[in-house]
């Protein structure tokens, strides 16, 4: 059976489990690339197996957030399709979803890490505007293809296979410090 039956099926019976395995999946392996690319710079690096499971579970829990965001909120906000449509639910997500995504990937990771939550926000404050700056290069073109020619049911997964590289992005800017 090909993945898209498997998937199509899949999220008939239990689509927010379906994508929360999927980003699950997703989320780990940004890390896990992210790894393979420290390795290759530092020989001496060790792969550090809960650093991935963390990242994954990050993955895996912001899913219902994403579903909301994608398939209930902005199709109710931002009715029918075209190309306003579309480049209002890009400004929704950008300027209401990034900020949120983003500062909820560095709390949920700094305090996976051991770090109290005074301490992960300051953390935030440090990686928070950069990482949205670099967020914004990248990202407002793939939801523009997204919100424009993906259907509602696959907005996550297309969100989560693009994502796959920024969660490596992520990775990478979550441990360099």
């Amino acid at each position: 059976m090909n993945f898209f039956k498997w998937y199509n099926r899949s999220l008939e019976k239990r689509p927010l489990i379906t994508k929360m395995i999927t980003s699950f999946i997703t989320f780990g392996s940004g890390d896990l690339i992210c790894q393979q690319i420290e390795k290759s710079k530092n020989k001496q690096k060790k792969f550090e197996f809960s650093r991935t499971i963390k990242q994954a579970s990050f993955g895996m829990m912001v899913t219902p957030y994403q579903h909301m965001q994608f398939c209930i909120i902005m199709p109710w906000l931002f009715k029918g399709k075209g190309t306003i449509t579309s480049i209002k639910s890009v400004v929704y997500d950008q300027i209401i979803g990034a900020p949120i995504f983003t500062s909820l990937f560095f709390i949920y990771l700094d305090m996976s890490n051991g770090k109290n939550f005074d301490g992960a926000v300051k953390e935030l404050e440090k990686k928070l505007l950069p990482t949205l700056y670099m967020n914004w290069k990248v990202w407002p073109l793939l939801m523009l293809i997204n919100f424009s020619l993906v259907p509602v049911q696959y907005r996550v997964l297309f969100a989560n296979i693009c994502g796959m590289f920024w969660s490596a992005y992520l990775s990478s800017a979550q441990n360099s410090s």
